[in-house]
């Protein structure tokens, strides 16, 4: 029966899906007018109120991170690379820095926050913040770059960088998993390698004229290339990729463009990461000095500080060591 201790009874499965489940709703169209009509309801593999969750099952679990199981561990070892902006890519950033409320206002004329002259205030909010991650990582797939006026390309020194770590890694016999945040990030990389001779699989199609990643079932048939197959180079987005996959047959991640969540970037580095893993692994964070992945990375970098403190008690050490431009 429920308790203080535990509240949910033998029937109270809806109260804990309610409380502890993320939960996916999809409603009818505006045009037929079934907006409020609720067709389908799905309960994603994903947990809210952790730290609800934890108290209220901590005296029960004994929680251990894999660094503690007393298994054998590879090591794994970070390399934040930090590159200059392009150019055009400064430029770029710079613009949407200074114009994103002329932009808003312009595409946006009849917001509530522009009649009341407070986009400035809402700007992170209202898209800024994805304009400056194109900035930062793909200049070219900003569907948006026609209005800045600037002639920027996915040709920047991070670019460069990316592949040079790929190849580099390939050529020495390594597998290699690259993360972004982007979802057109993996096609133009893969597409890129491809021309170099490098065997590369990415996760994106075309649908309904966008950039999407793909269906399961295919997504499932690159990633089973990349493990038991041929493919050398994996180039995924970090939230497709952070859950119910092993991955151990890589040695090298590549991170171009960081996720907001600790969760998601941590969750996406152990699916190479593994007790099963039989070489070290490297993971390195290619950032773009003065842009927005260098607050991202410091971010992060807190709220994994703030996740070992809070379910650990104590702060665990990753090994680091940076890797300048030149």
């Amino acid at each position: 029966n429920a308790s203080t201790r535990f509240p949910y009874d033998h029937d109270g499965k809806p109260g804990f899906e309610r409380d502890f489940c993320v939960i996916e709703t999809l409603y009818g169209s505006r045009e037929r007018g079934e907006q409020q009509v609720q067709k389908r309801r799905k309960i994603l593999p994903e947990v809210t109120n952790l730290s609800v969750l934890w108290r209220l099952l901590s005296q029960s679990i004994v929680r251990r991170r894999k660094e503690d199981t007393g298994e054998p561990l590879v090591e794994r070892t970070y390399y934040p690379v930090r590159v200059p902006f392009g150019q055009r890519q400064r430029e770029l950033h710079e613009k949407w820095l200074k114009d994103f409320e002329r932009f808003f206002c312009q595409t946006h004329p009849d917001s509530p926050l522009v009649a009341a002259g407070v986009v400035h205030l809402f700007a992170a909010g209202l898209g800024q913040l994805p304009k400056l991650e194109y900035a930062a990582t793909l200049p070219g797939a900003d569907p948006d770059l026609d209005w800045t006026g600037i002639a920027a390309s996915n040709w920047t020194p991070k670019t460069l960088k990316v592949l040079e770590l790929c190849l580099e890694r390939v050529a020495a016999g390594d597998k290699v998993l690259v993360g972004s945040c982007l979802i057109e990030t993996g096609r133009f990389l893969a597409e890129q390698l491809r021309e170099r001779g490098v065997r590369a699989v990415h996760i994106v199609e075309e649908r309904e004229g966008r950039a999407q990643t793909k269906n399961p079932r295919k997504r499932a048939a690159e990633v089973y290339e990349f493990v038991e197959g041929d493919a050398e180079v994996l180039c995924a987005g970090v939230q497709a990729v952070q859950l119910g996959h092993n991955l151990d047959a890589a040695s090298a991640v590549v991170l171009t463009g960081l996720p907001w969540s600790f969760s998601a970037l941590s969750q996406f580095e152990a699916r190479v990461h593994r007790l099963t893993s039989t070489r070290p692994v490297s993971v390195y964070v290619v950032l773009t000095r003065g842009s927005l992945d260098e607050r991202k990375w410091e971010l992060l970098r807190k709220k994994g500080a703030a996740s070992d403190l809070a379910l650990d008690g104590q702060l665990v050490g990753e090994q680091e060591k940076p890797i300048d431009w030149n």
